[in-house]
């Protein structure tokens, strides 16, 4: 088995049992992979084209709820619904502008209103 050299002594530290690795196998650190949260960052114009055009009005939906949820709680997903019908440049400029999304849920609940029932308007003549 071994030529020219002498057998390894057992209790010789070059002899290593099948025990003694997989204990050292065991005992060595592992490096666990870092969990990733998606945070609310900002989305750009480039972000958005680079999307498939399917995940497009996701992405945006995803950041205007939370702005909306925190204006009207009992209906943020009627508004975003609604909202998320404008073109996309727009919505983009909604997140970056509260005013611009403000005066939006505002006419956006105006209509709703109107569409939520019956309305006899009257003139004058």
């Amino acid at each position: 088995q071994y030529i020219g050299s002498p057998l390894p002594r057992r209790g010789s530290p070059t002899i290593t049992t099948v025990r003694q690795a997989s204990t050292q196998v065991a005992s060595a650190p592992v490096a666990e992979p870092a969990v990733h949260i998606p945070g609310p960052e900002p989305l750009t114009a480039s972000m958005l084209a680079a999307a498939p055009l399917m995940d497009q009005k996701q992405l945006l939906g995803e950041r205007l709820y939370p702005l909306i949820h925190a204006l009207h709680p009992n209906l943020a997903g009627k508004i975003t619904g609604m909202l998320l019908e404008i073109d996309n440049s727009e919505l983009l400029h909604m997140l970056e502008s509260p005013e611009s999304l403000n005066s939006k849920i505002t006419l956006v609940e105006i209509s709703a209103t109107l569409r939520s029932g019956p309305y006899l308007i009257c003139f004058q003549i």
